[in-house]
């Protein structure tokens, strides 16, 4: 039984594999995200709660599905479709991830924002 399962998890993991960049990069950006959250919370001096708190959660659960989602659909359904026309293995789950890398940058900016008051983009802009 316990080898059974342990080669269940072996053949899950061998088909995560070429994505595991891109689950890293989104837990990267949420973790961040949460961490300038928790900032500015604390420069706000706002109040922590356990319901605020575990909307992380089910962030991390709902980016980390839409990543494994269209990954399957990709690889099960329209892989070889989309690579008939765009020749970038993996495209439709790499737009999917840059959309919730985007989100989350733009989120981390926001905090930074209204933890400090300066506008992160226009500083970069302005280099």
């Amino acid at each position: 039984m316990k080898s059974m399962l342990t080669k269940i998890l072996i053949i899950i993991a061998s088909f995560l594999l070429p994505i595991k960049p891109l689950i890293l990069l989104v837990g990267f950006l949420i973790a961040s995200d949460t961490m300038t959250g928790l900032w500015k919370m604390r420069k706000k001096n706002y109040k922590f709660s356990s319901r605020r708190l575990s909307s992380i959660i089910s962030k991390f659960v709902l980016y980390e599905g839409a990543v494994l989602l269209f990954y399957g659909i990709e690889v099960f359904i329209m892989g070889d479709f989309i690579l008939v026309f765009i020749k970038i293995p993996l495209v439709l789950t790499k737009v999917v991830c840059g959309v919730i890398a985007w989100t989350e940058i733009q989120s981390m900016g926001e905090n930074i924002y209204e933890a400090t008051g300066v506008n992160i983009w226009s500083k970069i802009k302005g280099m």
